[in-house]
């Protein structure tokens, strides 16, 4: 028996609701006043084998375990332990995850929603997944429920929450639409993974299943247990630029050298962001710490009988840096880098089975040596409290990594090849047909010259069209007629984004693959959420909707969905007022009194009509409004007639 669940807990007021996965048969259980079905909750828990939810792990699970144990069983008891949960400073929880008495699955986690720069509300996903209902509860959990119809309400705002993270778990299954998503089963990962690394990771996230097999590899070769690999002191050092530099790089031009030598003696510091500019006729670099890339203008390339664009993307940069190299954190031993090396040649092996016997078990592994390789290693060597942590050694990846590509961009501009766009791994550039040969030659003499010819190819990609507004925003139409987009041209959002507006993306993607005219699609596109946007309001602030006509306003819900339309509501954002802001005490053309509150107008100078639940009827849409924001877009970017000129 497996269940998504939810619970809500009010002031004098429990509820939890259940949804069967496999036959979609709900139930609830409440305690309230009168109604007690403590006792019919403990029976059917009995019977479940795992319980799916969001941030159930750290909240749901906590409070259901108290209430199997006896320790609590009155709806008040149950708050004020809901509330030291919600509270408390502690990060960890009353019962581990072992503890449990039923298995739980916490989409929550493996998703790392729960991470600071993915933070992520079920309300949020629900606007990113087109729910049909954005609903909040529309009771304080520090009120009282009062009336049937009130707990009414809370039973159907909980199963609507249920609904919507059954929604997630397909996305998590890969059962949806979502291109990003599509038939990627992050749970049969986690099974495969279980079933061939012996960890049990049901609720790890991505990065963490990577950090645990490096992990576990490490301290196997080193014959150690997870306290003692703690316990290594971990070296700090003071090092230059110079020092991250691979030991065979060499250049050939002034300017280059003049740049090697002004950077290489800087001394690289932790806290502070240090960037280098490099100017070379027409393309300008920058240079840090974390990566390279062009400074670049709007504009647009399409290739014809005497030019090409072509892309070369180093193919894993990161991985192969170490590798090739023989980096590793300096406190720890060259165990480390084995272990590295034999997840490469693992992951290997599982990319030439899968391709053999096309088993997704394969797929799988592979995968999960790929979250190895990147975040799970080389990615938690930036972070203080990770056992991996080595400043020295995470910037000679990164800046060393720069450095190769430096010499590849060399060779390029003193053999007369534009370069469009640089970006961390790869180089764009606008090629002239009769100097592919050399192009080749370049690379691939490039390739050994680095190290590069084992592992780390370069990976090279055609276009037909490359448009830009700088140099991480821009769309490329590949020769096959598909599209690579990043940025304001992007129309494909991970779920913690922001897809707001998502319909002037696609008429830009429209726009530039099949030449269809902005004002076509947006008036002829009946996706109504792809003209939706959402705004979420802290803690401090307050959302209404105001009537311009009438002054009348209506409070709305912390999240709020809405499209731009010819109504005549706006929305306002309302803060508290700052500690040193004049009050007036002057009324405001609606008869409003200035009491120092901060407010701002969201969409300003636009009506909004708010679509928080859906319905099936004739939108209001407010069309300029996008087709401007699309063509806006377009107008930025120069169309080049190339000539070409001495580059170096």
């Amino acid at each position: 028996m497996i269940w998504i669940y939810d619970e809500e807990t009010i002031s004098n007021c429990f509820v939890v609701c259940f949804k069967n996965v496999l036959n979609g048969e709900k139930k609830s259980f409440v305690i309230w006043k009168d109604i007690n079905q403590l006792n019919e909750l403990l029976d059917f828990l009995k019977e479940v084998k795992l319980e799916i939810g969001f941030n159930n792990l750290g909240f749901d699970a906590q409070i259901q375990q108290r209430i199997i144990e006896g320790k609590i069983k009155a709806a008040e008891q149950i708050y004020d332990y809901a509330q030291k949960l919600i509270t408390s400073e502690d990060k960890w929880k009353p019962y581990a995850e072992w503890k449990l008495s039923i298995l739980q699955m916490d989409l929550f986690l493996i998703w790392h929603f729960n991470n600071e720069n993915k933070s992520t509300s079920l309300k949020w996903l629900q606007f990113m997944m087109d729910w049909h209902d954005v609903r909040e509860m529309n009771i304080h959990h520090s009120d009282s429920v009062e009336t049937q119809e009130q707990l009414d309400e809370i039973i159907s705002y909980c199963f609507n929450d249920i609904d919507s993270t059954e929604a997630l778990f397909r996305v998590t299954k890969g059962l949806t639409d979502l291109p990003l998503y599509k038939g990627i089963d992050k749970i049969n990962l986690r099974i495969n993974v279980q079933e061939e690394f012996k960890i049990k990771c049901a609720n790890y996230n991505d990065v963490k299943i990577g950090e645990t097999i490096m992990k576990n590899s490490y301290m196997e070769a080193e014959g150690i247990d997870n306290a003692q690999l703690y316990a290594i002191h971990k070296v700090k050092s003071r090092f230059t630029f110079g020092d991250c530099f691979p030991e065979y790089y060499y250049f050939k031009s002034k300017p280059f050298n003049e740049f090697i030598s002004k950077i290489q003696d800087v001394v690289c510091t932790q806290d502070e962001k240090q960037k280098f500019n490099l100017t070379i006729g027409e393309l300008s670099l920058t240079i840090a710490k974390g990566g390279l890339h062009s400074e670049d203008d709007a504009r647009m390339f399409k290739s014809n009988s005497m030019y090409i664009i072509r892309d070369a993307d180093v193919g894993s940069m990161y991985p192969n840096a170490i590798r090739k190299r023989k980096l590793h954190p300096r406190h720890l031993s060259i165990n480390w880098l084995n272990s590295y090396t034999g997840v490469i040649k693992s992951r290997i092996d599982a990319k030439k089975k899968f391709k053999e016997t096309k088993d997704g078990k394969y797929k799988a592994i592979d995968e999960t040596y790929k979250l190895a390789l990147n975040g799970g290693s080389f990615g938690k060597m930036g972070e203080p409290t990770n056992w991996q942590y080595d400043l020295f050694s995470l910037n000679q990846v990164t800046i060393g990594s720069q450095i190769d590509l430096l010499m590849l961009i060399e060779e390029f501009l003193l053999n007369d090849i534009y370069i469009i766009s640089v970006n961390t791994d790869g180089v764009l550039c606008y090629l002239e047909r009769d100097k592919e040969e050399l192009y080749y030659k370049i690379c691939k003499k490039w390739e050994v010259k680095v190290g590069n010819d084992e592992l780390g190819n370069l990976e090279f990609v055609d276009y037909e069209l490359f448009a830009q507004t700088s140099v991480n925003d821009y769309i490329a139409i590949k020769s096959d007629n598909s599209v690579k987009t990043k940025g304001d041209f992007m129309y494909d959002f991970e779920l913690h984004k922001n897809k707001s507006r998502r319909v002037v993306p696609l008429a830009l993607k429209e726009y530039f693959q099949n030449n269809t005219p902005i004002e076509k699609f947006i008036k002829q596109h009946t996706n109504i959420f792809d003209f939706c946007c959402a705004v979420r309001a802290k803690s401090d602030a307050s959302l209404y909707l105001r009537d311009i006509i009438t002054g009348e306003e209506e409070k709305q819900q912390k999240t709020v969905r809405y499209y731009i339309s010819n109504s005549n509501t706006f929305l306002i954002k309302r803060m508290k007022p700052l500690a040193r802001k004049v009050k007036t005490y002057q009324l405001d053309i609606f008869g409003g009194i200035d009491d120092g509150t901060r407010e701002n107008q969201v969409e300003a100078g636009f009506y909004i009509d708010v679509l928080n639940k859906y319905e099936d009827k004739t939108w209001n849409i407010n069309y300029n409004y996008y087709i401007k924001k699309a063509n806006d877009i377009i107008k930025q970017i120069e169309i080049i007639n190339f000539n070409q000129r001495k580059l170096l």
